[in-house]
């Protein structure tokens, strides 16, 4: 658990020589705290043993003006670190420390007055070399800049400095909120739809949507950050992840759904078929984006979740006919008519049922088998109550049977002759009367050549 957050640097100012920064008021109210509560007493103790830690043997003769900055400059980079993840500033004031503590293990040299010559004022700083052997080349280097730093501070700034562009997982981790760390990963992945090679990026926005999960539970931003994992893996090509993905944030987006249904007081079966619902819809659109895209095997394979997970339902209609839709664009006649002829069997009065015969009989015209396709129109005169699209399913099956040859004529014109009678005020009327008059001709030449 992290320390209370409005104690949070008093608790550093107080493991660091009891407070002395501290006001009375700011000491008595943080004393009182830590009777009241562990979380923060623990992190008092887990301070102070770390700065133990990095204490030098001994005290040093340190200018305080020199402390005060230091002190000033390590509060002001903390404060910049994320309250979340505390022992980050902890970690900052220990290196810090530690740092200074190396570089000024030797006595302080004394400031002297500044020569006309920069140059030659700054040689009288620099460490011997003997000094440079016993501290090691790297403290060499930080008591070399420590020596020759001005009074404006100006190498602390280099040790304490913190990036002005701080990476992916520093934001992330800086987030106290769900809706911040979604902003994040959808602001680098905006960026990386123009990046030449994203895929190490990808890779990080899609673990650290996950983590989104780990971090706030039950959440829409857990949801929108799944469906953040799933556009990760669809532009890293991966499309068996990606179908995963997809399935996991449509799976919590309708989870969501139905937990706040639920908790504005409605009926839990209620809820619960919300929730499925949109689940269903992000699903379906998915199939629908890839169809329009011309990825039909992708696409079926949407629609199959659809009909596995939901078969009694009209989404689970509607991604049969879509499935056999994709069959059919990719010339695979034989598993599109497969796949009508089940939505048709399963549910023959639906609407989608309805369109399945019609892409049926277009099917069977193309195998020149003229006379299924007449039957899956007279099908749909049995199904169908609309005036004119009744009209119209007994017109087309005349057509068709026309189509069978003169000795289906008959049959044709009987079709014809009952949309004039049934349906007079019909669309398909005139054709209707073309039809009569083009068979009838044939039959009278017919008879006139046999006489």
């Amino acid at each position: 658990m992290k320390p209370c957050e409005e104690y949070f640097e008093s608790i550093i100012e107080y493991a660091h020589g009891d407070g002395a920064e501290l006001s009375s008021e700011q000491r008595a109210a943080l004393k009182e705290h830590l009777g009241e509560c562990e979380v923060c007493r623990k992190e008092l103790q887990c301070t102070r043993d770390l700065l133990d830690l990095i204490r030098p043997p001994h005290s040093l003769n340190v200018p305080t003006a020199l402390l005060q900055t230091v002190h000033s400059r390590v509060m002001k980079a903390a404060r910049k670190t994320s309250h979340r993840k505390p022992w980050l500033l902890v970690a900052c004031c220990a290196a810090t420390a530690a740092m200074l503590a190396v570089t000024l293990l030797q006595p302080f040299p004394q400031r002297q007055p500044p020569a006309r010559s920069g140059t030659a004022n700054a040689a009288k700083h620099l460490p011997s070399e003997q000094d440079a052997a016993k501290a090691g080349s790297i403290t060499s280097v930080i008591s070399t800049k420590t020596a020759t730093t001005d009074a404006d501070g100006a190498s602390l700034d280099t040790l304490l400095e913190v990036p002005d562009q701080p990476t992916l997982r520093e934001q992330f981790c800086r987030s106290t909120k769900p809706d911040e760390a979604l902003a994040a990963l959808q602001a680098e992945l905006e960026r990386l739809a123009s990046s030449p090679d994203p895929d190490k990026s990808l890779r990080e926005v899609f673990i650290l949507a996950n983590e989104v999960g780990k971090e706030w539970p039950n959440t829409v931003e857990h949801a929108q950050a799944l469906g953040l994992a799933y556009r990760c893996q669809e532009q890293l090509g991966n499309a068996t992840k990606a179908f995963h993905c997809l399935l996991d944030y449509a799976e919590a987006m309708g989870h969501w759904r139905q937990r706040i249904l639920i908790e504005r007081g409605t009926d839990m079966s209620a809820a619960a078929e919300t929730g499925a619902q949109e689940t269903m819809r992000l699903i379906s659109n998915e199939g629908d984006r890839y169809l329009r895209s011309k990825q039909h095997l992708l696409a079926i394979r949407y629609y199959e979740v659809l009909q596995t997970r939901w078969p009694d339902t009209d989404s689970a209609c509607y991604a049969a006919f879509q499935t056999a839709r994709c069959y059919s664009a990719v010339g695979n006649s034989e598993s599109a008519i497969a796949s009508f002829q089940h939505l048709v069997a399963e549910a023959p009065s639906s609407s989608w049922a309805i369109e399945a015969r019609k892409h049926l009989a277009t099917l069977y015209s193309h195998q020149r088998n003229f006379a299924l396709a007449s039957d899956c129109w007279l099908a749909i005169t049995d199904v169908t109550a609309d005036y004119q699209q009744k009209a119209t399913a007994f017109c087309n099956a005349a057509v068709f049977t026309q189509m069978r040859g003169i000795d289906h004529y008959i049959d044709a014109l009987k079709l014809c002759n009952r949309i004039l009678h049934d349906y007079p005020k019909a669309r398909c009327t005139p054709r209707v009367r073309s039809l009569i008059e083009e068979m009838t001709n044939a039959l009278v030449n017919v008879g006139r050549d046999a006489s």
